[in-house]
């Protein structure tokens, strides 16, 4: 069994020091990546920024991306080949329309920022699933909490 797994946050850069992004450590679905593992299958883990190491098992491969875009890229590379899909990586919904190429500077009493809409990556690569295929994600919410969505 081939698995690939998403886990941890995304970083939208705002220009070459500062970014968006959400708290999330990646533990879930290291640990999850590991679980698989333990049981013999082989997993794709497209890991988020996160400070955690990658995992020593000989059985996962840990790919380092930081954007949403990074992480749709990767996980579109191996998805057709694996046989479960768990998208557990805290995707940053939108990103900056325009990354400055130097860091901002303070000037005015605000500062606008135009964000445009990142792909769903469970969604779009959802479209391609084959009947075979499983897939399942998790969404936090901070209100309604509905835990993992099978599909």
């Amino acid at each position: 069994m081939h698995v690939l797994l998403t886990a941890g946050p995304t970083y939208e850069p705002l220009d070459p020091v500062r970014f968006l992004g959400n708290r999330s450590t990646g533990k879930m679905g290291y640990a999850l990546a590991e679980a698989f593992a333990a049981q013999g299958a082989d997993v794709t883990l497209v890991s988020g920024p996160s400070s955690l190491p990658d995992p020593s098992n000989p059985r996962i491969r840990t790919v380092r991306v930081e954007t949403a875009a990074e992480m749709f890229a990767a996980a579109s590379a191996v998805a057709d080949a694996a046989d479960v899909w768990v998208f557990a990586a805290a995707v940053a919904d939108y990103r900056p329309a325009h990354v400055a190429s130097e860091k901002i500077k303070k000037s005015g009493e605000t500062l606008t920022l135009e964000l445009v809409k990142n792909v769903d990556i469970a969604a779009t690569l959802g479209q391609r699933k084959r009947p075979e295929q499983f897939a399942v994600g998790f969404a936090l919410e901070t209100t309604n909490e509905p835990g993992p969505r099978p599909g």
